[in-house]
């Protein structure tokens, strides 16, 4: 998905939580650097959504919380009530590797 999208793996380009940046910190560094973008983030935690949405308002992204991992029902009500999508793993797979 990266490579498709012109971003070439190489160390620069690649953002871990290995040296205690949050997923938040390294998003902001990825939209900084690849500008313009308007990057979709899923994850199956709500927690690290609601972090992205409240920490940096002003990246447009697309946040969706992941129905799979260690989702569970209250984190979906909760995505619902703050207008993140939802998508399970087969609606990821048609919609983003086929």
């Amino acid at each position: 998905i990266s490579e498709a999208n012109g971003i070439k793996l190489i160390e620069e380009n690649i953002f871990t939580g290995e040296t205690g940046e949050s997923k938040s910190s390294n998003l902001k560094k990825i939209c900084d650097l690849f500008k313009p973008i308007r990057p979709v983030i899923i994850d199956d935690s709500f927690k690290n959504l609601l972090e992205i949405a409240t920490n940096f308002p002003s990246i447009d992204t697309k946040l969706v919380l992941a129905t799979w991992g260690y989702t569970n029902s209250e984190q979906i009500k909760l995505a619902a009530s703050k207008d993140f999508e939802t998508m399970n793993q087969k609606s990821f797979v048609a919609r983003y590797l086929c």
